[in-house]
């Protein structure tokens, strides 16, 4: 197999977005951390991914 699976990114034509979507994701992550009951080890503050198919 010598495709890969995803295609190169160049990091410095998608720069601006990728600073952007790291604050959303640190406020996001912030909410979180504020709202949610603590559990032990830092339970509730992971950050769940998933598809939007």
């Amino acid at each position: 197999m010598s495709q890969h699976p995803f295609p190169t990114l160049h990091v410095d034509q998608w720069s601006d977005s990728k600073d952007t979507l790291h604050l959303m994701l640190q406020i996001v992550g912030k909410i979180r951390l504020h709202l949610f009951p603590k559990k032990n080890h830092w339970w509730h503050v992971t950050f769940y991914v998933w598809s939007m198919d």
